[in-house]
């Protein structure tokens, strides 16, 4: 489904349209994270992979950004 999405983008010839797709996933974008920082509340422990060492990072919410 992504490949026939991101083939389909790359047919369109209309700068509008292409303006219209991507202020649309701006939009879901923004909505997803917002959707992803309502989970967290701060005191929660949390971690994340780390790309340097390749393990993992313990740490606690201490501020959530607007």
């Amino acid at each position: 489904m992504l490949l026939n999405i991101v083939n389909d983008i790359y047919k369109i010839n209309d700068l509008d349209d292409l303006r219209a797709i991507t202020n649309a996933i701006r939009c879901r974008r923004t909505e997803l994270s917002n959707r992803l920082k309502s989970g967290f509340k701060v005191g929660d422990n949390v971690w994340f992979l780390s790309k340097t060492k390749n393990e993992k990072v313990y740490g606690v919410v201490y501020k959530i950004d607007k």
